[in-house]
């Protein structure tokens, strides 16, 4: 597969229950619905830091590998330009 999608639905988390998570928000948890599945593959995951306010469905994006701690890697995704058609996220 390429590494590229389109969100097909998200969600902003704007406040945590966990203190140590508070520099991460507000973030966007996003559902990509892979190219090249035929609809089939679906990833939830969130955006890279700061691209919540871009989040809409209907958005490409392209995943990229963040390294969490020592041993774990993990997929985000990050826009890559926002179609015409998308819904935005709302203020």
């Amino acid at each position: 597969l390429g590494g590229t999608g389109r969100i097909v639905g998200f969600v902003v988390v704007h406040r945590v229950l966990d203190p140590a998570f508070a520099d991460e928000t507000p973030l966007a948890i996003v559902h990509v619905e892979l190219d090249g599945t035929d609809g089939e593959m679906v990833l939830t995951s969130q955006l890279q830091p700061g691209e919540w306010s871009s989040a809409a469905v209907g958005a490409p994006v392209s995943v990229r590998f963040t390294r969490v701690r020592e041993g774990l890697t993990l997929p985000t995704f990050t826009i890559q330009n926002e179609p015409q058609e998308a819904h935005h996220v709302l203020d």
